[in-house]
């Protein structure tokens, strides 16, 4: 029995005819019994094969997972109801998935199913990533693998709902509506546990009192760092300008464009960088 090699996997070499018992084409069968001979594959071969099929299965879920993004994208971009329109791709996908419990499952631990890709689907994954890196293909990517549909279907799930939260905040933005003070956080940022966490750093420094209002003791550039601080380490991706406000109103603080305002919003929109005292917030707050 001739030695196999990375080269032979790689050409679709590997073709199960020396294993007559296994019969052909169950690479999967044939990586096994050999990874289990070095005089029919050495580890170091073995070991690259395997280090080339993972990497195709993640360039695959890569790209494919953008296409879908894209898609989805422009779609919504098209509906007249977006709340609607996410909620249906939702629970499509969810339909989905369902149709094999265990599957799911296993894909929502991050498993992988890698032993079936070919050397030829390996090129062909890698040919399709570069010209997508240089813009010339969007392409959805089929492998040997009865797990990465699902791998595939849960990625694109959980960046569905992300989508949720965004569409809501959109929503609100459209209807004139506020945000909450709450919603300026992002997890784990914006639970109760930590919300009290971070209340109590600020009464015991003596920036609020009790009932949580800012000291009026305190110089305004000192709210401006708090705010700067909290909006890098704990804050949603939203637009800086909506959310000032609301976050002066939970110190009962109000903001304006004149002299008269505790602090002006013109000072606190622009983060003056690492001073004194925003490295004093970042300080206490360092272990939030």
């Amino acid at each position: 029995m001739r030695k196999f090699t990375f080269d032979d996997w790689l050409e679709d070499r590997l073709t199960g005819k020396e294993f007559t018992v296994m019969g052909e084409n169950s690479l999967p069968m044939i990586l096994y019994f050999a990874s289990k001979d070095p005089e029919i594959l050495i580890p170091e071969d073995y070991k690259m094969i395997r280090q080339y099929q993972n990497e195709a299965y993640d360039i695959a879920l890569e790209m494919t997972l953008k296409t879908y993004k894209q898609v989805y994208l422009i779609e919504s971009s098209r509906a007249t109801d977006k709340e609607g329109y996410l909620k249906l791709e939702i629970a499509k996908i969810e339909k989905e998935l369902n149709k094999d419990i265990q599957r799911w499952q296993q894909a929502s631990t991050g498993a992988k199913d890698t032993n079936g890709i070919k050397g030829s689907t390996y090129k062909r994954v890698k040919n399709q990533f570069d010209q997508l890196i240089e813009g010339r293909l969007s392409a959805a990517t089929i492998l040997e693998s009865e797990l990465y549909p699902y791998s595939l279907q849960v990625k694109y799930l959980d960046w569905l709902n992300d989508q949720t939260g965004s569409e809501q905040r959109a929503k609100k933005k459209r209807e004139g509506q506020k945000l909450t003070y709450i919603e300026l956080f992002k997890p784990p940022f914006n639970t109760e546990p930590k919300q009290k966490e971070l209340f109590t750093i600020l009464l015991t420094n003596e920036y609020v009192n009790e009932s949580g209002e800012w000291n009026r003791k305190k110089e305004p550039n000192q709210f401006a760092a708090l705010y700067h601080c909290l909006k890098k380490k704990a804050f949603n991706p939203i637009k800086v300008a909506p959310s000032i406000p609301i976050f002066g109103q939970r110190f009962n603080l109000t903001f304006g464009n004149d002299e008269r305002d505790f602090c002006v919003i013109r000072s606190i929109t622009t983060d003056p960088g690492f001073t004194e005292t925003r490295l004093v917030f970042d300080r206490i707050l360092s272990n939030w």
